[in-house]
């Protein structure tokens, strides 16, 4: 008997589901969202796209109270496997792309944060 495409079983999307690992990496920069794509999001997708290690998904930027405007921003990374070369390879490649100091991986099943970064970050406020 014919069934609607609709109606049959469609096979799952992936294999293992729940195998991919949420990584947030924290950065200590007051970057616009754009800004925040340039230096971090695009090229680090790039790298992680040619390493077959994961890509970036998104990111965000916190807000703060004036006059500082931004906090920090986000770097929203899923990756096949959250090992400890894996993620040793995310923070040298956003130490390479200039993350400050201050900056922190977040993982769901880590208790700490993995605190990163090289650059100092200094700001300059005219009144």
């Amino acid at each position: 008997m014919w069934k609607p495409k609709f109606l049959s079983k469609q096979p799952p999307q992936d294999e293992n589901p729940g195998s991919s690992v949420m990584i947030v990496a924290q950065i200590n920069a007051r970057l616009q969202p754009v800004e925040r794509g340039e230096f971090f999001e695009d090229p680090l997708d790039t790298v992680l796209k040619e390493l077959k290690l994961g890509e970036v998904t998104g990111g965000g930027t916190q807000l703060a109270d004036e006059p500082d405007g931004i906090a920090h921003c986000d770097v929203e990374i899923v990756v096949g496997e959250a090992s400890e070369s894996t993620l040793a390879r995310i923070i040298a490649e956003l130490e390479r792309l200039g993350a400050p100091k201050g900056s922190l991986q977040k993982r769901p099943d880590a208790t700490d944060d993995n605190a990163f970064g090289k650059l100092e970050r200094r700001a300059v406020r005219l009144n």
